[in-house]
């Protein structure tokens, strides 16, 4: 099983995305996620799978019990740190608009949104280093009872009218050695961004110098509104 989650981070018309974003954060972000794809692009060789970590039968944990291997190693993720407690406090408030997730899946999501005050600290950052680690097979099996529960909550979530998301980064497909032939498949290991319109990513990548875009057609698309630790107003996380 070789699941690829992406968020959709474009805010809806009239609302504000996470917080004002300089010049110098959108330098930031445009940099991380060429480092992102580039990670990508090196794991994409890989041949070591995670279905074997996933078998149909492995039991959905608990919220306490998916985060026990992990806080072993960052107890600043455990439920009762800061961000726990603002998970928890945030998944009580909206759960009521998710009638068919837990508390611990809708606290999952939270939490998987959540941003630490650096953010090579925050859980996403963690998760997604480990998913594309080098050595994965080691790497996930820490966060394959966190994964479980997360991609359980994630297909409860309705479903999302999007048909299309985006995804770019300001280096060309060349310096990120692509293959571009008709057929070629192209894996992600991580959960990534997306915008869900290309104004959006042409927005953000400019028009000048080296660029490449991905339009990504969607497979099974969830939407989860008001659900992230944001003051995002859309959200959409698909499974392509």
């Amino acid at each position: 099983w070789d699941t690829r989650v992406t968020f959709d981070t474009s805010a809806a018309p009239g609302s504000t995305a996470f917080m004002p974003v300089s010049t110098a954060s959108v330098s930031s972000i445009k940099h991380r996620i060429c480092s992102e794809v580039e990670q990508e692009r090196q794991g994409a060789n890989q041949t070591d799978r995670l279905s074997h970590l996933f078998p149909s039968t492995l039991p959905i944990p608990s919220l306490e019990n998916a985060l026990k291997p992990i806080v072993a190693r960052h107890p600043h993720l455990a439920l009762n740190s800061p961000s726990g407690i603002a998970a928890m406090e945030r998944a009580r408030k909206v759960q009521k608009q998710y009638v068919l997730l837990s508390l611990d899946e809708v606290t999952i999501i939270v939490l998987y949104t959540y941003e630490e005050g650096h953010r090579e600290s925050s859980l996403y950052f963690l998760l997604n280093t480990a998913l594309r680690s080098a050595d994965r097979l080691t790497a996930v099996l820490v966060w394959r009872d966190f994964i479980w529960l997360l991609l359980h909550a994630l297909g409860k979530l309705p479903g999302c009218p999007a048909v299309l998301v985006y995804r770019g980064c300001t280096m060309s497909p060349e310096q990120l050695g692509l293959d571009l032939t008709p057929g070629a498949e192209f894996q992600w290991s991580g959960f990534s961004s997306t915008a869900s319109t290309a104004a959006v990513m042409n927005t953000f990548l400019g028009f000048d110098g080296p660029r490449t875009m991905w339009q990504l057609q969607l497979t099974y698309p969830w939407v989860a509104r008001n659900i992230n630790s944001f003051s995002l107003r859309k959200q959409a996380t698909i499974d392509v």
